[in-house]
């Protein structure tokens, strides 16, 4: 998959380079009578003349006079061959003609033909660009091809990041360390790993390469791709290398072992001599998340790893999972949990002279750490933005960038949020403390009675799971091609197992958000403030939504969330259950946290009407809300028939019919995925 990924996206940059040119093309008409070339524009016509001769006699005949638009139509052929020679490689690893726009595979690579990079096609437009300026033509260099510059220059710095499952690099290493008369059981596992990862010898995979499995052969592959990325014509495409599931050190030693044999790190005499990529635990349940601080401080300890850091510029990037923290504890457990663990992890790095780079794993929907991207930046903690990275993910692209104005306006507010939290933080007196040192017994109380309640439904209720595959869609999205990915991560192994190490996070949330329950954006919550109020009050949280902007963020965004809940509506999915008594209970439980979340959020923010502060989106919610509703009773109706049904005919029609009430609702609600 990372290799079709790759493939992908240097075949769409490829695309907008070729039109760019194409657009030269017809704008660069310059004649030779009137504006003049360099010598050294010159040269390199004689030079690619001789590469493309037969080619060179066709374009001297149509442009004789035109030495601009000759250079333009050698860089034109040139980047055909390259997008010819992506395909090619495409083809070769499976992908090839299923891809839009395929195009015929070349027989070889042929360096006199292609360019070998993009910075050689990037070196011809500041030829081209050259020659202009030495002939009084400056003012025609700066359109169309500075267009093109900026557009190279802009693309090839971009990185993609590679993501694979720690599970995922162990089973790799475990069938090499077989190959090699290695034990993988033993009890010292990381140990072993950290013996053949100071150890000279290479594993070397490449001699039992053709034995592993599908899946390890791909992890080679792709870490060999990116060590040499020329198949896709860039001298890096890959910066960073995400773990997913981290769950100790033996899951990083793991990875930088697998980077030794292919050559993406270097180690001579216990010390890292080279090391090509980032390597970024990522860091999802709250177990994990609580463990964070102890891997790290024990890689921070190890000179090895210390060196490995060296070579990386003492740059150690991390990403903190919201989807999986959330499905595991409740939204409030989860974003406290993520607040804490950032403080702890700065602290950590400061003290070893490390600096920090956090990767925010949000998603589109509250649920998934979404909202307002302006919000959340300035809810970060203090200090975590010298360095930060926030994925914009599923329909947040569409809906943050594909119009033009949306997308300015978009960036203005994010870049705005980033710099109003530097002047925050710099005229900040360093002797205020924050909420979280002044009230953390307050903050762990709202934290631990939230994720209480929180699992006490999801986690053991003995009739929620059938409530679950019941009363949501979750059958139809499971069969339905929405998402990239599997929508389970295992199989259900009983009726008593908890769904939420079963189902990933997109269709977790996105089932509660088709039923206008929506109960991963608030459930605890509402307990947790009614609790905190009978005990300590509601002044000092009153006092948090006013000053402290992590603790406005959760309930500006609790509030959007309560407002898109539609508890009448999210009733009628009732007649769906097979056991309505059953149903009707968990419901009923759902209903009084919902009515505890709005009580307690209203007292907070000192007014009876949800998103008072912000009127032009809670306005375009209530507008929409009602247009949503009779989808979803549509969708009801629908989903009993093609339960019920055995007509595979009328199955197929009903799973198309239901595919446009999921959209519609989807469109409708928002922040859902």
């Amino acid at each position: 998959m990372t290799q079709y990924a790759l493939c992908l996206q240097r075949r769409t940059i490829l695309r907008a380079y070729l039109n760019q040119i194409n657009v030269l093309l017809k704008e660069f008409s310059l004649s030779s009578a009137c504006v003049n070339i360099s010598k050294e524009l010159a040269q390199n016509l004689k030079t690619e003349a001789m590469m493309f001769p037969q080619f060179s006699e066709i374009s001297q005949r149509l442009n004789p006079h035109e030495p601009y638009r000759r250079k333009c139509d050698f860089m034109r052929i040139k980047c055909e061959h390259n997008l010819a020679l992506i395909d090619h490689y495409s083809e070769s690893i499976g992908l090839g003609k299923t891809l839009v726009g395929y195009s015929p595979s070349t027989d070889s690579l042929n360096a006199n033909i292609h360019y070998a990079t993009m910075n050689d096609l990037l070196a011809d437009c500041y030829l081209i660009k050259r020659s202009l300026n030495q002939h009084q033509s400056n003012l025609v260099s700066l359109g169309s091809l500075q267009k093109l510059i900026d557009m190279i220059t802009t693309f090839e710095k971009l990185y993609l990041d590679i993501r694979q499952h720690a599970q995922r690099h162990q089973q790799c290493i475990n069938e090499c360390f077989q190959h090699i008369q290695l034990n993988p059981s033993t009890k010292n596992y990381t140990s072993l790993l950290y013996s053949e990862l100071t150890n000279p010898r290479p594993m070397g995979y490449k001699q039992f390469f053709n034995s592993l499995s599908e899946s390890a052969q791909e992890i080679f592959n792709t870490l060999e791709l990116i060590r040499d990325p020329k198949a896709c014509f860039s001298e890096t495409i890959i910066r960073s290398y995400i773990i997913s599931m981290t769950q100790s050190t033996a899951d990083i030693y793991g990875l930088m072992l697998l980077f030794k044999d292919v050559g993406l790190l270097k180690i001579s005499n216990k010390k890292v001599t080279l090391a090509m990529l980032d390597i970024v635990p990522l860091f999802e349940t709250l177990t994990d998340l609580n463990n964070a601080e102890s891997i790290m401080e024990h890689l921070f300890n190890d000179s090895l790893y210390r060196s490995y850091l060296k070579q990386r510029q003492n740059i150690q990037e991390i990403m903190l999972g919201y989807s999986d923290s959330n499905k595991d504890v409740g939204p409030l457990c989860s974003q406290i949990t993520l607040l804490d663990v950032q403080e702890r992890l700065l602290k950590l790095a400061k003290k070893h002279g490390i600096t920090l780079r956090f990767f925010h794993g949000r998603g589109g929907s509250i649920s998934r750490g979404g909202g307002p991207m302006n919000e959340s930046i300035r809810a970060l903690p203090s200090g975590t933005l010298s360095h930060l990275k926030i994925t914009e993910q599923g329909e947040k692209i569409s809906l943050n960038y594909l119009n033009k104005g949306i997308a300015y306006r978009h960036l203005e507010q994010v870049i705005h949020s980033v710099i109003y939290r530097h002047i925050h933080d710099d005229f900040t007196s360093k002797k205020a403390q924050s909420p979280i040192k002044k009230d953390a017994l307050i903050l762990n109380h709202l934290s631990q009675s939230s994720r209480e309640t929180y699992e006490e439904l999801v986690k053991h209720h003995p009739g929620f799971n059938l409530f679950f595959h019941d009363v949501t869609p979750i059958d139809l999205i499971e069969y339905s091609t929405i998402g990239s990915r599997p929508s389970k991560r295992i199989d259900i192994a009983s009726k008593d197992t908890d769904l939420t190490t079963v189902y990933r996070a997109i269709p977790w949330v996105f089932s509660w958000m088709q039923t206008r329950l929506l109960i991963s954006g608030f459930y605890g919550i509402g307990t947790a403030l009614e609790k905190t109020h009978s005990q300590y009050g509601h002044d000092r949280l009153q006092h948090w939504y006013q000053t402290w902007p992590f603790f406005y963020n959760i309930m500006q965004n609790l509030q959007m969330v309560l407002l898109k809940a539609n508890m009448p509506i999210a009733q009628c999915y009732l007649s769906l259950a097979n056991h309505p008594d059953k149903a009707l209970n968990v419901f009923e439980l759902i209903i009084h946290e919902f009515e505890l979340c709005k009580k307690n959020v209203s007292l907070i923010i000192n007014n009876q009407e949800l998103m008072y502060k912000t009127p032009k989106i809670r306005d375009r919610i209530l507008r929409r809300n009602p247009f949503v509703d009779p989808l979803n009773i549509l969708q009801i109706q629908l989903l009993h028939q093609w339960r019920t049904t055995s007509d595979l005919n009328k199955k197929s029609i009903l799973l198309t019919q239901l595919g446009e009430t999921i959209n519609g609702i989807t469109a409708g609600v928002r922040n859902f995925g």
